[in-house]
């Protein structure tokens, strides 16, 4: 049973060198199928279309840095290295990808209608150039 108000304590977060047993075997799992769905993403990014492959190459770097760096932290704390194996490495790791996920969110959501809808008038231009 995971207890939630002990993860919102300072000792537990702080902890130099906190125990290699939990469920961060769980965790290295996640971070691996992270790196195997930005490689499927890599394949399939190059069949799309220039417009989106932007927001593919934004999506991928996510993965990839998410799945190496918490692959090196999850090692860290297996190894019981002291300072880098601590949670504190683990939040600063899971914050950081939700604002990346969220800066990428608002990308799609946001600047992306507005590139296709430019990208549709130049091409319905440039179809009656010659």
């Amino acid at each position: 049973m995971i207890n939630f108000e002990k993860f919102l304590t300072k000792s537990y977060i702080f902890e130099i060198t906190p125990t290699t047993v939990g469920f961060y075997k769980y965790l290295a799992i996640v971070f691996g199928l992270f790196i195997l769905t930005a490689l499927i993403l890599i394949v399939k990014s190059k069949r799309k279309e220039e417009i989106w492959k932007n927001l593919y190459v934004k999506i991928i770097n996510l993965l990839l840095f998410g799945g190496a760096f918490g692959l090196i932290l999850i090692f860290f704390r297996y190894e019981g290295i002291p300072y880098l194996g601590s949670r504190l490495f683990l939040l600063i790791l899971l914050l950081s990808l939700t604002f990346w996920t969220m800066t990428i969110v608002w990308y799609r959501f946001k600047i992306l209608p507005y590139k296709i809808k430019e990208h549709q008038k130049r091409k319905a231009f440039e179809k009656y150039l010659p």
